[in-house]
Parts: structure tokens; sequence; C-alpha cells
């Protein structure tokens, strides 16, 4: 592998890998947000110094960080000069009423609903709405810095055409320590100037086959228009580790035959495919085919270094009928997703793919999506292996309180795993059309899986005018926590003169005196 030696902006010429030389990949942002408690407000411009120090830093190491993507002319993309160091937005949303304060966003456990990228993050995911022009310079990395009441925000925008979300971590890893005034080592520095062109040894003589069956669009097999999409939404759903921990064991007792091993990312990608597919019977024949497509990092595979910073990754497919992956063990369904992991497929299957695109004059006919049917199908991106709740990026204010992926346009059938948390809980976003988005929050074994929460509403019941009244069950019993009641299932009474009888039958409570706690257990849902 050869590593270019570019030191000044100005010499910026670097050719984006063939895996982000798609025209529609290099439109795209992927975004990623930190989020920090602040307990002093005085800090804020030595934050935002910080900041720009390491982002100076590291422009200065690495110059392409700070380049945008650019048409050479000819079809090919690539990191052009721009600015000096990445552009850093920052926003002082503490009195913004739309804006998220830190204690609301604790209190809610962080849903993706309260980080709207228009709101926290310095461009859309998407090339689209009032904002948006072609003409628009496709920076390699911008940044947002969002003070609110209580806290921060700091998001990251990586253009998708120059990393995937592996090598996204890594250049924030890289900012982190930037940040802290860290030397960066010899091999961080060969690894992030490695020649992109290069990186993927190319077949000889390669001739179409089947292992680009999923990867080129095929023409539609119809002239009319296609329908409109249904209405869709997205949701946080958090799992345990010791659900988690549950689920593998689970799994584990039945594997295929062939499979020995099933890991955690595995069984719950499973149960995610199962669970929606329940879901989807409802509206669609047993007998319909589901395709899961699922993002790799290939890295390994093709023995390049883990931390690479470009975008080197391919897709699984793996497919079933809807009632057999709805109804089979957990561990089939997680044995049919690791069954497609090996290590020479993957390489061969990336080579392929590279080779394939490389004598393409025209690269818009191929997409690791291409036949991914939303209705059916579910596209998956795991970042659970990301280290992003470790990084502090000198700030002074400890680990991230929360490591989250913006909201952006639904978009029916994607999903990601979060990055794990230090405690080992993993949280998915999911983006259904509604009608199965319902089904699901109301599956049981899914309700079962999820991490519930446990908190306390303390309340002084004879300060509200009791005893001997009869409050409404919905005043007192369920408490309404991002439109979604929960009904509180044990009550104590830390002072000795409290007292209760309660009316199952009826709903409501007689005899009330005293102060009372009411202990509230729910799944994180949000509308």
């Amino acid at each position: 592998m050869t590593a270019l030696n570019v030191t000044n902006m100005d010499d910026l010429d670097i050719e984006l890998d063939i895996i982000g030389q798609q025209p529609f990949m290099v439109k795209l942002y992927t975004q990623i947000s930190f989020c920090f408690p602040i307990t002093d407000p005085s800090t804020h411009l030595a934050i935002t110094n910080t900041l720009k120090d390491g982002l100076q830093r590291l422009s200065k190491s690495f110059p392409w960080v700070a380049g945008q993507v650019k048409d050479d002319g000819n079809g090919v993309f690539k990191i052009k000069p721009f600015e000096a160091t990445p552009r850093l937005v920052v926003k002082d949303l503490r009195d913004d009423p739309s804006a998220p304060t830190m204690e609301g966003l604790r209190k809610a456990e962080f849903p993706m609903s309260m980080f709207d990228e228009n709101k926290i993050a310095p461009k859309k995911t998407l090339p689209i709405g009032p904002e948006y022009s072609p003409d628009d310079p496709v920076s390699v990395l911008i940044f947002q810095l969002n003070f609110i009441q209580g806290g921060l925000i700091f998001t990251v925008n990586g253009q998708h055409g120059c990393m995937d979300m592996t090598g996204q971590d890594e250049l924030i890893r890289l900012l982190s320590k930037a940040c802290r005034d860290e030397a960066f080592t010899d091999q961080e520095i060969s690894t992030m100037n490695l020649d992109r062109k290069t990186i993927v040894p190319l077949l000889e003589n390669y001739q179409l086959g089947p292992e680009l069956d999923h990867q080129i669009i095929k023409p539609p097999p119809t002239t009319e228009a296609p329908p409109t999409p249904p209405k869709a939404s997205w949701a946080f759903f958090s799992f345990s580790p010791q659900a988690l921990s549950e689920l593998k064991d689970k799994a584990t007792q039945i594997l295929d035959a062939g499979t020995k091993f099933v890991s955690t990312d595995d069984t719950l990608s499973a149960f995610i495919w199962q669970s929606v597919s329940r879901a989807r019977l409802a509206s669609l024949d047993e007998s319909t085919s589901t395709l899961f497509c699922r993002a790799v990092d290939v890295r390994t595979q093709l023995d390049v270094p883990k931390n690479y910073p470009g975008i080197l990754q391919n897709m699984t497919y793996s497919v079933s009928k809807l009632s057999q992956i709805a109804n089979e063990p957990l561990g089939i369904a997680a044995s049919r997703l690791r069954s497609k992991l090996g290590r020479d497929d993957l390489r061969r299957r990336t080579q392929a793919l590279v080779t394939y695109s490389q004598d393409q004059a025209n690269r818009a006919g191929i997409s690791v999506t291409a036949d991914a049917n939303p209705p059916t199908d579910i596209m998956l991106s795991s970042w659970a292996k990301l280290k992003c709740w470790e990084y502090d990026f000198g700030l002074g204010l400890g680990k991230p309180e929360s490591v989250r992926r913006p909201l952006f346009e639904p978009f029916e059938s994607l999903m990601y795993l979060m990055p794990k948390r230090l405690d080992g809980e993993i949280t998915a976003a999911l983006s259904l059309r509604d009608e199965d988005m319902d089904i699901l929050k109301s599956d049981e074994e899914w309700k079962s899986t999820l991490k519930t929460f446990l908190f306390t509403c303390t309340m002084d019941l004879s300060a509200m005018g009791f005893p001997g009244a009869l409050p409404d069950w919905s005043n007192l019993n369920i408490l309404h926590r991002n439109t979604l009641p929960a009904r509180a299932h044990f009550y104590s009474y830390p002072d000795q003169g409290s007292a209760l009888s309660f009316n199952r039958e009826q709903g409501y409570f007689h005899s009330l005196n005293g102060t009372w706690k009411f202990h509230y257990d729910i799944s994180p849902f949000e509308l």
C-alpha cells in the first residue's frame, strides 16, 4: 500500500475510493452527535477554542480533512483544496425555545426526535431542502457546536463518498487526540494518507458474475411513475446489556448445523429482522420474500489497517420468506446472517465490486442497495463497535453522556445500531412506515426485550386537597412522557402517616393523604 505525502493544501488532488465514486454517494453526509453536560457557561469560549485548536492541528497533519469533493470533469471525484481547516459552526441555542435542554434530553433518555438535524447539524444528511444547492461546496468534514441549556451537542458531518462510519470514527478519534494536543503516531500518519486508488487489489480479467446480482440497478419493470411513498417515521429502541445477553443465550441454544458462533450484533440484527417481519405479516402475504441488507466493514478481509479513514465497506444479503424469518428460532435467523461473513467470500465480492466499478464510465448504475424493496426488506448499518463514547475532545467535561445519530427524513426500512454505550447498552434507530411501526411497538416479544426505565414522581397528596377526594386515574397514575402514557406499577409511602386504598376495578384511589411516590416502568417508545 502506498502512502501519499500531501502536506500542503494547494497540492490536494486525492482520488476517492472506488466505492465512494457513486454520484449519489458524494452528495450524502453521515452525522453523529455527542452530548456533554456543562455546569459553568463561562467555559463556552474555552470549549470553542479547544475544538478550533484541535481542528488546526488535525488539518496541519492531514490537509485533506479540510478539502472539498469535486468532479474533475471526467466523472472522477477527488478531494481538492478548499479551506485551511474544516468549518466549525458555533450556535448558542440556550434562548431558543425550540432547542432541547440537557435536562430535557436526559429525562427523555436522549430520543432521536430531540436531535433534529435542521437545528443541530451544519448540513442535512440528504441533498434536499430549500437551503440545498448543487453548486454548494462539498466539504470533507463539517462540524457544529451547539450550546444548549445545561450542556452542549457537538455534531460531526462526514462526507460519505470520502469515508464510511468506521473511517469517520477514526477521524473523530484523531480530532479528540488533537484537542488534547497529543502527537500522532507514525502509523496513524501513514494510514491516514494511504493512496485510496490502490487500496483494493483488482481482479484480473473479471467478468460480471452473480456476486454482484444485488448491486446492479435494474431498469424498472414499468414506465409508470412510482407510487407515493407511505408515511414513515423514526424511533429509537434501547436494549440493556442484560437483554442483549439473554437474546444471545437464546440464539445460541439453536444454531444452524454449519454455524458454531453468532455475535451479539448478529443476534440483535436477526431479532430486529424477525420482529419487523412479524409486524409486516399483518399487511403482506406470508410467502413474500424479504431481503436483509447488512453493511459490513471489509478492512480486515482486504488486509487494510483497521483505522483506514476512507470508505471500505460492502453489504451482505440474506433472503427469506416473511413467515419463515418471523417464526423460525432466533438462532437460525442469526446463523443466516453469520453465514454471509466468510472472509474469502467478502474479499472476492468486494474486489469484484471495485473491479467492475473501475471499468464503468457511468457509475450511477451501481448501488449496494440496488434491489432493496423498502416495504419488505431491511437495510441495516451497525455502528456498535465504534468507540465514540470514549472521546472527550479535551473539553474538561469527561466522556459524552450520550451519542446519537441526528434525526433526518424518514427512509422506510433504513436502520442503524448506535455505538455501544460503555456499559454495553445498544440503541437501535429504525425507520418504518407508520402502520408497521405501530404494530412493532405493540408486539409482546419486542416489548419484553426492550430496556425499561424506572423513574419516580413524588406528590404530596395532602397539599392537593386530599384526603377524601376521588382523583382521576389519569391524573395520578398515568404519567405522559413524550406522548406515551405510562401506568405506575407500584406505590410507596415514605412518611408513616400516609394511607392508601385503591380500587383496581374502578381505577381510582380512596383515602389519600401524605406524600406518596408513584413508580413508573416504561419502554422507550417515542412517537
